[in-house]
């Protein structure tokens, strides 16, 4: 949860509840701004297609308010609620699952061929990857070979806003080059990717259907 508010500290806090649980949330400051978190529930009642509801970010919010002296908040202190699905141990448990699940359909009544996988984290996933690959090596009774490291991409480094702003005003041709490699070569395919997900030029709600009609355009002549 992005909170409009200054952050308690210059470095990142890791901070309990008063009430206990074994929970830990996270302070970290954030462009003068305060990230919170990260809090878990059951994707049930709580969590629909909708997205996060009011009592839940409530609940969350008073938790914070328990963890640190004197953070009083409200709900008009939410710039923006990041959030996702997170595989659990079980169904109604807020437990997450520990280690990935690679499951041969054909195994379950399936069709043959067809491979899931669940539960992969960002750290993880290069190693997920290659032991499904030998897992299906082994299901077509081929060997994978010895995997050899590769370069890694280089960094797409997005201007921040103000200075594409500038860049906007003083040579159109440029900032309109820096957009369309961002869309090409990050894998842009609407408009939240690229304010939300690629940069963070939308962060602030009161500055964001501004910035979304400004760049509007540039997915338009992507093709």
């Amino acid at each position: 949860v992005l909170l409009d508010r200054p952050p308690p500290s210059q470095a990142a806090l890791a901070v309990e509840p008063l009430s206990g649980g074994g929970r830990t949330y996270f302070l970290v400051p954030w462009k003068g701004r305060t990230l919170a978190g990260t809090f878990h529930a059951s994707c049930g009642a709580e969590v629909g297609e909708a997205g996060i509801d009011d009592d839940l970010l409530r609940r969350f919010l008073d938790d914070l308010e328990a963890s640190i002296s004197g953070f009083d908040l409200e709900t008009k202190d939410v710039l923006r609620v990041y959030s996702g699905l997170l595989p659990a141990k079980h169904v109604g448990s807020i437990d997450l699952a520990l280690a990935e699940k690679i499951r041969h359909h054909a195994d379950h009544g399936g069709p043959q061929g067809l491979f899931s996988v669940s539960g992969v984290k960002l750290t993880t996933a290069r190693r997920v990857a290659e032991k499904t690959l030998r897992v299906i090596q082994q299901w077509c009774g081929k060997t994978l070979p010895a995997l050899s490291g590769s370069p890694r991409p280089e960094t797409p480094n997005p201007l921040p806003w103000s200075e594409l702003e500038v860049l906007l005003e003083r040579d159109t041709g440029a900032a309109q080059t820096h957009v369309r490699r961002l869309i090409a070569e990050e894998s842009v395919l609407r408009l939240d990717d690229l304010l939300l997900r690629r940069t963070d030029w939308a962060v602030d709600p009161e500055s964001s259907a501004a910035r979304a009609e400004l760049l509007a355009p540039f997915l338009a002549q992507r093709s």
